[in-house]
């Protein structure tokens, strides 16, 4: 499809298309070859430099193209379809394991952006003091936390089955836009969890990432996965670090507000203040215990995590409701029974 839309590949694969190709490439080598032999006694030797290298540059480009061309899926498919089998394979062999230069097809992974090791940074370490005197600290944000996944086959399965409606007994899609930055589905199986799906987009994407790296680290949770559902925890896990790299990096594709960042900094400010004392645990523990240490007026509001007062503590209202998750997963065993 990308070849189609984007490239003229459905002309150079016909009869015709190797035919303009295979004239072309001769006729750059006959011109090289012309130039070569005739006689340049009434040029310049810069112009005759600059001939060369703009011949040898276009043969060049013509033997690139060519190999390209034969390396191609195309040309795969097409050997196929002549019962070419052997030749076939060693053609993708050769384009997975030898050809070095993308041509615009999807790498079959995906961005990872770790938030809470973006939370629990620790802000004395060398190399994040230096790009930050030199003002590259948002780069070096950018790379030391963000990271690419390859994507297992339970995580496409799983997507798969997901858009097609194999998973309505977990996951309901409702026919609704999105574009008022809510969500447009409900958790069918685990009715208990839907008051999370109630905020805005982004506040909930926050709220189920900070949740889902909390309950897969869970020690009793953790063992348990690796015994029976490893690959699915792993899958679970994907999706959760790769809508954080879209609310991250690509806020402008998604269905949410301005003031995303801001929302990220506090609640990376709020952990961070917890983070920093003693004897606190694990990065993940810290959501775990959030509403152990915290003061009064989270008590006061636990009781209902959707009300308007907790717009006034942006960041702690996710750590608590992402606390709040964690625990009741983790109680429901959820996935695991």
């Amino acid at each position: 499809m990308y070849d189609m839309l984007y490239t003229k590949a459905r002309v150079i694969h016909t009869w015709y298309g190797y035919c303009i190709r295979a004239i072309s490439l001769v006729s750059c080598f006959t011109a090289l070859v012309f130039f070569t032999k005739d006689k340049r006694d009434g040029y310049s030797t810069p112009d005759i430099v600059i001939t060369f290298g703009l011949l040898g540059g276009a043969c060049a480009l013509e033997v690139a193209s060519v190999f390209k061309a034969i390396g191609s899926t195309w040309t795969y498919a097409t050997l196929k379809g002549y019962g070419w089998k052997w030749l076939a394979n060693a053609i993708l062999f050769a384009r997975y394991h030898l050809v070095v230069v993308k041509d615009g097809r999807w790498s079959n992974s995906v961005g990872q952006y770790k938030f809470i090791s973006f939370c629990a940074r620790d802000e004395t370490e060398l190399r994040g003091r230096i790009a930050k005197w030199i003002r590259l600290r948002e780069l070096w944000n950018k790379a030391h936390y963000t990271k690419h996944a390859k994507l297992s086959p339970v995580v496409k399965e799983f997507v798969w089955d997901l858009l097609r409606g194999a998973k309505s007994d977990m996951v309901q899609i409702e026919d609704v836009a999105i574009r008022n930055g809510y969500w447009a589905l409900r958790l069918t199986g685990f009715q208990e969890l839907n008051w999370s799906l109630s905020f805005e987009f982004q506040k909930s994407v926050l709220i189920w990432h900070l949740a889902t790296s909390t309950f897969l680290n869970v020690p009793a949770v953790k063992s348990l996965l690796a015994k029976e559902d490893k690959e699915t925890a792993k899958a679970v896990n994907t999706l959760s670090e790769y809508m954080m790299y879209l609310l991250i990096e690509h806020p402008d594709i998604l269905p949410m507000k301005a003031a995303v960042r801001n929302l990220f900094r506090l609640t990376s400010t709020s952990y961070a203040e917890d983070f920093s004392g003693d004897n606190v645990g694990t990065p993940h523990q810290i959501i775990m215990d959030y509403m152990k240490r915290r003061v009064g007026y989270i008590r006061e509001l636990y009781d209902d995590l959707t009300q308007d007062r907790w717009d006034a503590y942006p960041g702690e209202a996710v750590l608590v409701k992402a606390c709040s998750l964690s625990h009741t997963m983790v109680d429901m065993e959820l996935g695991l029974k």
